[in-house]
């Protein structure tokens, strides 16, 4: 019956030679990735589950089709040691057959995204069709987690779990007397990575009026009213790290978006070494205790965490190189929930890895800066070079606090490939098919910069 989860790779392959990648990438793979759980896979060969088997088909179209104009850039080799050095520490760790299974799910889950991504063509319409799915999926999400939140229990799981004995998907936390709802996604931080995602595209769709008409039942127009969705559902998952991260997302792509921006960051920059560093000692002297005196919830989950890096530390230290593999690390004082991805990877396949990691994100918002710096944030392709730089701080910043797991892995792999794709794409206009973007043509640009 777990072989259900091949399903989407066969309607993939069906659309890619009707239709094309792109309109399998958009009608298949994204809903795929976004609805259905990450955690339910078959149980042969490399346990595919059924986002995994939905983008082999259309990475293996992309690739024949693209791979002599291919665009070979720095970032392809970081990814692709990345994906290596992991496999080699599964090997090197556990055995041939766990590291056989992570280098298949490394390529479902890290290489053909990346690929897929990087590889689509560089429209402004194509860009909007994809942001709309997103969008549209994780609004459906947030409409169902009012069920998750209300009645404490989670739909995906009811429908799915029985077809999958012994797997499971989300994991169950409370918070202030409510089911915190996790959706599809694992874990309800996760949940709230994904929405505060979604935000930013929905921002996106707006600036650039690529999302017209309102809804026939309510007075919204539709991407406001999936707006009101994804913030409801990020309240409901009562997760502060995607909350803390979709305010500095909003307060980056504020100044990439103001009319004068040198002057925005120089004021806002003086208003952070003003309030910031008072702020920065209370919150150390806050954090700073044992999670045995604290006092509330909120400060015991500070203190667990600052906690864990200290302990953990030494742990890494005892195999920096290589790791320990997965879920193959020792467990300090029960402290089994490692919830800061940083240092998940460091124990799981060495600080190589890490350092692999941390650059590809630094390479690419280095990258992303500097072309917002001759782009401006107001029009396109600046606009969609923001918001991706503002999902890099959403991703970065709510990784702090839980790992990168499930379809947030992919997630931030088809965010990598498809900015990169954008970055490399010489002489990118605002003119696609003919037409002006809506962003060049709504002069109410030059006179008013909306707020993030």
């Amino acid at each position: 019956m777990n072989l259900i989860t091949a399903i989407p790779g066969f309607i993939a392959l069906l659309v890619c030679i009707r239709r094309g990648p792109e309109r399998a990438l958009i009608d298949v793979y994204l809903p795929t990735l976004l609805l259905l759980p990450d955690s339910y896979h078959w149980m042969i060969t490399g346990h595919l589950s059924f986002n995994q088997t939905a983008i082999i088909p259309i990475g293996g179209f992309l690739i024949v089709r693209s791979w002599r104009n291919w665009q070979w850039s720095f970032l392809d080799l970081l990814v692709a040691s990345y994906v290596a050095m992991s496999v080699t520490s599964e090997f090197v760790n556990i055995d041939f057959y766990s590291a056989r299974n992570v280098a298949l799910q490394s390529i479902c889950n890290s290489i053909l995204p990346y690929v897929v991504a990087k590889g689509i063509l560089p429209r402004e319409d194509l860009y909007a069709s994809i942001a709309k799915r997103i969008v549209v999926c994780l609004a459906i999400v947030a409409i169902v987690s009012v069920y998750e939140f209300r009645m404490g229990r989670n739909p995906f799981d009811m429908i799915l779990a029985p077809l999958f004995p012994g797997q499971y998907s989300a994991v169950w936390v409370a918070r202030y007397g409510f089911l915190r709802p996790a959706g599809p996604y694992g874990h309800a931080i996760l949940a709230g990575l994904m929405f505060a995602v979604g935000y930013r595209l929905t921002r996106w769709l707006e600036w650039g009026g690529h999302w017209s008409g309102t809804l026939s039942i309510l007075p919204l127009s539709k991407v406001r009213f999936c707006q009101f969705c994804l913030i409801a559902g990020s309240v409901m998952t009562l997760s502060r790290g995607p909350w803390l991260a979709a305010g500095i997302a909003a307060l980056v792509v504020g100044l990439g978006r103001a009319r004068n921006r040198r002057r925005a960051i120089v004021m806002t920059a003086l208003v952070i070494l003003v309030v910031g560093i008072p702020l920065f000692q209370m919150t150390r002297s806050y954090i700073w205790v044992e999670r045995d005196q604290a006092t509330s919830e909120m400060e015991e989950t500070a203190a667990y965490r600052h906690e864990l890096i200290e302990k953990y530390i030494a742990i890494v230290e005892e195999r920096p190189v290589w790791g320990w593999g997965r879920n193959n690390f020792p467990t300090v004082d029960g402290m089994r929930s490692v919830d800061n991805h940083f240092l998940l990877l460091a124990l799981t396949y060495g600080e190589f890895v890490l350092a692999l990691f941390v650059v590809m994100i630094l390479w690419e918002m280095a990258r992303l800066t500097r072309f917002c710096a001759s782009h401006h944030g107001a029009f396109f392709p600046g606009s969609i070079a923001l918001t991706f730089l503002g999902i890099y701080f959403v991703i970065v910043v709510s990784i702090g606090t839980v790992w990168l797991g499930l379809q947030t892995v992919q997630l931030f792999f088809l965010i990598l490939g498809w900015s990169e794709g954008l970055i490399l794409t010489p002489g990118l206009k605002a003119i696609v098919g003919g037409r002006v973007s809506a962003e060049l043509a709504n002069t109410k640009f030059l006179r008013v910069i909306a707020i993030a």
